[in-house]
């Protein structure tokens, strides 16, 4: 069973990513997706194109890692394609404290578009906190694990709607992180950006998984069939 709008409690099938109807994946390894992007959080800026400089301005221009230099001058909603720049995604963190993806520059960062209600999501957030059984198949999970508690990939899980449908909040934010805790995975939400995302990617599956490579420039999209994007960050970051 998938993830409806408005919380239905998980799936039969660990592996499997949910959108509004379900898809008809059985591997392991498969999403269920749909065009319909469905109880999707639209944001009121979603006009919103102007850079945000929100961030680290002081940092050593030669840093790699961090954000430094990077943080100075956000690109701002540019186009969805391999090779453009990210733009820097603010929000707040479990905790409450500020955060701005440009400070992760200089690795390769996954963030996880996740919502309340969705079953599949708690699976993939459970999976990276408590382990068990691998919701991604073929031995992926156990990669993606091993890469993020050493630092290799980070992953962002931005918590965009509550168990109603609604934008997602720093208490929900610090529950899910309570449910699920890892010391190297933020559980992230906020108006603005946050919100933004749904549209800006399309989103037509929960979860769903976008990369960025260590430069901060977009290298792979979900596209609610495989978990090929995934695979292919694993690989190039070994």
């Amino acid at each position: 069973m998938g993830c409806d709008d408005g919380g239905d409690e998980g799936t039969d099938e660990a592996a499997t990513e949910s959108g509004d109807t379900t898809g008809a994946g059985t591997d392991a390894g498969t999403e269920a997706g749909t065009t319909d992007a469905g109880s999707e959080t639209a944001g009121d800026t979603a006009g919103d194109t102007a850079a945000d400089t929100t961030g680290d301005t002081t940092g050593d221009t030669t840093d790699t890692t961090g954000g430094g230099a990077f943080c100075d001058t956000d690109p701002g909603w540019g186009p969805l394609t391999v090779g453009a720049p990210v733009k820097h995604i603010t929000g707040f963190d479990h905790t409450g404290a500020e955060f701005n993806s440009c400070e992760l520059y200089g690795t390769p960062v996954i963030f996880d578009i996740a919502a309340v209600w969705c079953g599949p999501c708690n699976d993939v957030s459970n999976y990276l906190a408590n382990g068990g059984s691998d919701p991604f198949g073929g031995g992926l999970g156990d990669q993606l694990s091993t890469r993020i508690n050493a630092g290799t990939i980070k992953w962002v899980t931005t918590l965009v709607q509550d168990a109603n449908s609604g934008p997602a909040t720093v208490d929900n934010a610090a529950q899910w992180d309570g449910m699920y805790h890892n010391a190297n995975i933020p559980v992230v939400v906020g108006d603005g950006d946050i919100q933004m995302l749904p549209n800006y990617f399309m989103l037509g599956c929960w979860p769903s998984a976008f990369v960025a490579d260590h430069e901060m420039n977009w290298m792979g999209f979900d596209d609610c069939m495989t978990w090929n994007q995934l695979v292919a960050v694993v690989n190039a970051y070994p």
